[in-house]
């Protein structure tokens, strides 16, 4: 947070920055925010309650808005002048190009790369069976709480995934091109950083690293081969196994 809204100031005070792609991207955030205290949350009626309630989720979804608004601004220039390739997809569609053929298939590409995620996630609890050892429960926050009230939260938790942690890795990989000097080396400790963190978080069982591995593999190479919008594609999709029950249905 402070590292980008130096950046943001920087880049405002030069006139960079695509203010009003980064606007867009932060009403949208704010509005499925809103919906979820609209419909996730419980109303009574009561004007106090009510009220605490709204001030409550309006200062979140402002606050993160806000925080979305400043990133956007930070990491796009940098990333204009050294990836253009990178984010010309995300670019249009910011810009309403909702029909634009490279926008199509980065978001196809990133959905099958998610599903790669999601079966490679669900190889780590299983995968132990075939080596004679007990498999891992499957418990996330989707088998745990069912119900279709649930589903705006649900999903709002599935959008942070898939906008947050693009640019997260975006604004790491750009600190440690600033360190290493190299794109190569800076993807390699990205890929090692995501890897750590998916086995650390997902309690991944020491024979099964391989899978976590070859799974943040996954996350780096689409944000280095195809660019912003197929990784946001990639890592919403990958979190539909994460906030959602998946049955054998």
């Amino acid at each position: 947070m402070i590292g980008s809204a130096l950046l943001a100031r920087n880049n405002l005070r030069l006139g960079r920055g695509d203010r009003r792609g980064a606007t867009r991207l932060a009403l949208l955030f704010l509005t499925v925010r809103m919906l979820y205290w609209l419909f996730g949350q419980h109303h009574n009626g009561l004007v106090d309650y009510e009220f605490d309630l709204f001030v409550t989720h309006l200062s979140l979804a402002v606050f993160t808005a806000v925080f979305l608004w400043v990133l956007y601004v930070a990491l796009e220039p940098f990333v204009r002048k050294r990836w253009p390739q990178r984010i010309i997809s995300w670019s249009r569609l910011l810009a309403g190009g909702y029909r634009d053929p490279l926008v199509g298939r980065d978001i196809l590409i990133g959905a099958v790369f998610g599903v790669l995620m999601v079966l490679l996630g669900l190889l780590t609890s299983i995968g132990l069976r075939w080596i004679g050892r007990p498999p891992g429960l499957l418990l996330n926050p989707g088998t745990t709480s069912i119900g279709a009230h649930l589903f705006i939260g649900k999903f709002l938790s599935q959008m942070n995934a898939g906008i947050f942690l693009p640019f997260f890795s975006l604004f790491l990989l750009l600190l440690f091109m600033l360190v290493l000097r190299r794109e190569r080396l800076a993807f390699g400790l990205l890929w090692l950083l995501l890897a750590t963190v998916n086995v650390l978080i997902g309690q991944v069982h020491v024979l099964m690293i391989p899978l976590a591995l070859i799974s943040a593999f996954l996350a780096t190479f689409v944000l280095y081969r195809f660019g912003l919008l197929a990784s946001a594609a990639a890592f919403f999709f990958a979190h539909l196994w994460v906030f959602f029950p998946m049955t054998t249905d």
